[in-house]
């Protein structure tokens, strides 16, 4: 009897960055997820998931950034800006009549751009968290993601907090 003897895996130091923390940069990324949702308080925010692209040689492929639009507790609407911020950067045409979220998040999803983040503290009720904040957003200018962009919910995050912003 012949045993063969097959390694458990090849060490490599990439794969170990993959779900470590994200360092403040420029990130080539694919909306992987896009929905509406409220936390616990019942505001209601979008939640987006941008996936750093894993088919372009750059740190941290395939981790997560979180974003979360806020809607407007007054005017019951997400903040145009943040809305058209989105549409430029994945390349939405101009003129393009968007008449509901639905159809908004169903624009931007599989779309890929270019997030600039930094890691930042804030303070809500008297705790302080670590946030990877999005500082720019920008249309990229690589091809259409040659990846597979799953619509299904990546792990939760335990930072559904009902943050006024």
């Amino acid at each position: 009897m012949e045993i063969i003897n097959m390694a458990l895996f090849s060490v490599n130091y990439e794969a170990a960055e993959q779900f470590s923390s994200i360092e403040d940069g420029t990130y080539e990324v694919v909306v992987a997820q896009a929905e509406q949702s409220a936390s616990q308080g019942g505001t209601d925010f979008l939640d987006i998931r941008l996936k750093i692209r894993d088919d372009f040689q750059q740190k941290f492929r395939n981790n997560l950034i979180f974003d979360k639009v806020w809607i407007n507790k007054q005017t019951l609407q997400y903040p145009e800006w943040a809305l058209q911020r989105y549409s430029k950067a994945v390349k939405i045409p101009e003129g393009v009549e968007v008449n509901t979220i639905e159809q908004f998040l169903g624009l931007i999803i599989g779309k890929t751009l270019k997030v600039t983040v930094k890691n930042e503290q804030s303070e809500y009720n008297g705790k302080t968290y670590d946030n990877l904040n999005i500082k720019k957003m920008e249309q990229s200018e690589l091809p259409a993601y040659s990846g597979t962009v799953s619509s299904e919910p990546a792990p939760a995050k335990n930072d559904d907090l009902d943050l006024p912003f």
